[in-house]
Parts: C-alpha cells; structure tokens; sequence
C-alpha cells in the first residue's frame, strides 16, 4: 500500500493537465479505489468528443493510458 499512497499522492488532476496539455480540453476527475490501490481518472473534451464523435487514431483512449505510464514521478 506504500505505492498506492506515493501514487495518489503524486499522480494529481492537475500534474495530469499538465501531463496531456491540449490532448485534455475539460476537466479530469480522479476516483480513489483505496481497496483496489486504483486510481480511475476520467477526462472530459479529450479525444475530440469521444470514441462515438472522434476520428482520431484512438478512438477509446487506450493510447492515454499507456501514455500515463510514461510520466515520471519524484
């Protein structure tokens, strides 16, 4: 559980904003799953409207998350 507590404490809505810039138009909302060591993140205005509106290349957003694995922590 000591990684989970690094992680929520690092990993924050707004390192996140500045992790994605203009990939994330909207808000991010983080959800802790403590009983899991989860966090869920949902990003709002990403992915140009979504996986039912977007032509981007990653329409649901897989590419974020492996994205998000990528940023580092102190």
């Amino acid at each position: 559980m000591e990684n989970f507590k690094l992680v929520k404490d690092k990993v924050t809505t707004t390192r996140l904003k500045q992790w994605y810039g203009d990939q994330v138009k909207g808000d991010i909302i983080r959800y802790e799953l403590p009983q899991l060591g989860a966090l869920n993140f949902v990003m709002y205005d990403a992915l140009n409207g979504g996986v039912t509106n977007s032509t981007a290349l990653d329409k649901h957003g897989k590419t974020l998350g492996a994205q998000l694995l990528n940023m580092t922590i102190d």
